[in-house]
């Protein structure tokens, strides 16, 4: 019987040894093999193109007109109190608009609203041109009531700013005594 259990035990081990070597053994890591795992991230980064209107602007450039400007015929700033900043990714351009609020039965014709541009300044240093102003609004030109361009770039990439400033047309034969008020409207789109 001593012989049988021997001989039982001896076969045990040496199936498990046997055993061993053929199924891997999840205990023991292999040395040479990389652990690495992977993640896909992705997406598509959408088309940027923001405008912003700030700084001090011009609250009371009608209420200090005063008669040396009807005798001038105009009342304009040159202190561009307001900015106008840019941020885009692809090609755009900037157009202006402007519509007057009625004055009784009145209602001032937009072109009677000037705008000029200047001082266009870069805030990313490595980033795009900052574009080019319309040479019309170079120096003071006349807003409509429909769109026109004051501003563009074809190649995007922007995050500029540029200075605007007002002139105001004065008529002394039309513009009655009231309460005037006048919109502007900045538009950024792709060219």
């Amino acid at each position: 019987m001593y012989y049988s259990t021997i001989k039982h035990t001896f076969f045990i081990i040496f199936l498990s040894l046997i055993l061993a070597n053929i199924a891997p053994n999840p205990c023991h890591a292999d040395p040479t093999q990389k652990n690495s795992t992977s993640e896909n991230v992705g997406g598509t980064i959408p088309i940027i193109q923001k405008i912003y209107v700030s700084g001090e602007g011009y609250p009371d450039l009608f209420s200090s007109i005063d008669v040396n400007d009807f005798l001038r015929g105009f009342k304009e700033t040159n202190t561009g109190k307001v900015l106008l900043t840019v941020l885009s990714n692809t090609p755009w351009k900037v157009s202006a608009r402007a519509e007057f609020k009625p004055v009784g039965n009145y209602t001032k014709p937009s072109s009677d609203f000037f705008i000029k541009i200047k001082d266009k300044t870069s805030l990313t240093k490595a980033n795009g041109s900052g574009g080019m102003f319309n040479d019309a609004f170079v120096d003071f030109s006349p807003l409509k009531e429909e769109d026109q361009v004051l501003w563009s770039n074809n190649k995007g990439g922007d995050h500029c700013q540029a200075k605007m400033d007002y002139r105001l047309r004065l008529n002394p034969s039309k513009d009655i005594p009231g309460d005037y008020a006048v919109t502007v409207t900045y538009t950024i789109s792709s060219p």
